[in-house]
């Protein structure tokens, strides 16, 4: 195995005019920026430089060169050329300090197609909900999902994208209903969901006695609990029955495919 062993010089200088941001590179926070240089003024600064492409484009390090800018301090650099957005994203894959949002706006910047769905969904509909439902809409959990964002394996085209808004501009609705439950209000919204792609449910009929008997629903510690008191909502002095839990039950042991039924 060949190992490149070429040293790269360390540079500095106080114009930090000379750096470029790079639009894939997540956002620089104010809140992020303040954490650094009161770091840097606590305990003293120690030397990382920032690593930079050939046309000066910031790979990482862009929330040190803020707070070196705010604190008129020169800046320690590092220059790879050859290095390109993907390896921006890349080398943060396995770093704790990127979050979710990060590698979404990063992929979404750099001209991923699905990422820019995604982004859409999320600065739309999606900002009434916590992200793990908007990625229940996708049809399956938030655990499901968060390798593959962070990966760039992420996949939504656009007949995805229009059903994902659709559920989540239906579910708003609900919004209302659920102000008083206490607890993980994820797990109502996630069971609508469910009972959205049950073609056995009357979504309309849902919502009246949703709305009806909101006073009745009680904190729920799983999906499933969540989805038996609303069947017994759905169910209040009906008498032709829908369960929804059973239905529920064959749909996660995959005897059941709702895009069959």
């Amino acid at each position: 195995m060949s190992i490149n062993t070429t040293p790269y010089r360390i540079m500095v200088t106080h114009d930090y005019d000379t750096f470029k941001s790079l639009v894939q590179n997540r956002d620089v926070t104010d809140k992020r920026v303040k954490k650094i240089t009161n770091s840097i003024e606590s305990v003293g600064f120690v030397m990382q430089p920032i690593l930079v492409n050939e046309k000066y484009e910031v790979i990482d390090g862009q929330g040190r060169l803020e707070a070196l800018r705010r604190l008129n301090m020169p800046v320690y650099f590092i220059q790879q050329p050859g290095l390109t957005d993907a390896h921006c994203v890349a080398m943060n894959i396995n770093q704790t300090n990127w979050t979710i949002p990060d590698y979404i706006k990063g992929y979404a910047k750099s001209g991923v197609q699905s990422y820019k769905y995604l982004l859409e969904i999320i600065d739309g509909v999606g900002k009434d909900f916590p992200f793990s439902v908007v990625m229940y809409a996708f049809g399956s959990g938030w655990s499901n999902k968060e390798n593959s964002i962070r990966e760039g394996a992420f996949k939504c085209n656009k007949e995805d994208y229009q059903h994902v808004s659709e559920v989540l501009e239906w579910l708003k609705q609900f919004i209302p209903v659920l102000k008083e439950v206490r607890g993980r209000k994820h797990l109502y919204y996630n069971s609508l969901i469910f009972c959205y792609m049950d073609p056995n449910v009357d979504n309309s009929k849902l919502y009246k006695n949703m709305i009806l008997h909101q006073a009745d629903l009680l904190p729920a510690g799983t999906i499933v609990q969540a989805i038996r008191q609303i069947e017994n909502i759905y169910n209040y002095r009906t008498r032709i029955k829908v369960y929804i839990e059973t239905d529920y039950r064959k749909y996660i042991d995959n005897k059941r495919s709702f895009a069959e039924a």
